[in-house]
């Protein structure tokens, strides 16, 4: 048996079983929630299931790497992160009321939850 198949087997396929149930009650709630009110709501279902299917490659890569492969990344992220709040600090974006935004293009970073991240990684 091949290390990755023999780490494959070994992920915690009990919280994969949850994590797939509450999709599938997250996806069931929009959907009887969505459908008879408003047209332009009817497919956000759909678009949840793309969102959750899009997921599941990052989980599966987080639950295949080895936790001590991460614990070296962790200063390096955690400075990443406090360099972005400081940019944030200078220039970042009003969105709904709070200046917490960095804009690259189309693409808009909450930079609070990377540092959140990171911090998360540090520890």
């Amino acid at each position: 048996m091949t290390p990755l198949l023999r780490k494959f087997l070994g992920i915690n396929w009990l919280l994969f079983a949850v994590m797939v149930g509450l999709l599938i009650f997250g996806v069931t709630a929009i959907y009887s929630a969505s459908g008879l009110r408003s047209p332009e709501l009817a497919d956000k279902w759909r678009d949840q299931i793309i969102f959750a299917t899009c997921g599941f490659i990052p989980f599966f890569l987080a639950a295949l790497t080895d936790y001590k492969w991460v614990k070296w990344l962790g200063i390096p992220f955690y400075v990443v992160g406090l360099i972005l709040l400081l940019i944030t600090r200078a220039i970042g974006e009003d969105v709904y009321g709070t200046t917490g935004w960095i804009r690259f293009g189309g693409i808009g970073i909450q930079t609070s939850q990377v540092a959140i991240a990171s911090g998360i990684i540090l520890m």
